[in-house]
């Protein structure tokens, strides 16, 4: 399955996604306004169309993600894993998957400086990875 998020704005990370609020922890201003924004680029995918059969096959698999992320300013200030969590909880609701299921990712992140918007293509597939290890 694959997946296009592209924003006019930066991308939120984890740093920027949650605040206090009257004594608790909440998600942040940029973070809702970001799901708001993902949510409605998920229903409209470019890629493919996922199908309920499509997310279905993926139930109670281990699963591998790869997310790009192409970004325009601020390149090497950018924590690239900190991009990751806020994108996958969009996507895995969108698509009503447990992304507790995903045992591997790839993450890699591209410089578009100059660039008038910033984009992710997140692509979540089987792994083959197993699910114990033995360290003789």
């Amino acid at each position: 399955m694959k997946f296009l998020i592209r924003s006019p704005e930066k991308l939120v990370s984890v740093n920027k996604m949650y605040e206090y609020w009257r004594g608790k922890v909440v998600l942040s201003k940029d973070a809702r306004s970001f799901k708001q924004w993902a949510y409605r680029e998920l229903q409209n995918n470019p890629y493919e169309e996922i199908t309920k059969e499509d997310v279905d096959a993926f139930k109670g698999e281990r699963l591998k993600t790869e997310f790009l992320f192409a970004l325009k300013g601020n390149y090497y200030k950018r924590d690239l894993t900190n991009l990751i969590k806020l994108a996958e909880d969009c996507i895995f609701n969108h698509i009503e998957l447990n992304d507790r299921m995903v045992v591997q990712n790839i993450s890699t992140k591209y410089d578009l400086s100059g660039s008038s918007s910033e984009f992710m293509l997140v692509i979540i597939t089987r792994s083959d990875i197993k699910p114990d290890l033995r360290i003789e």
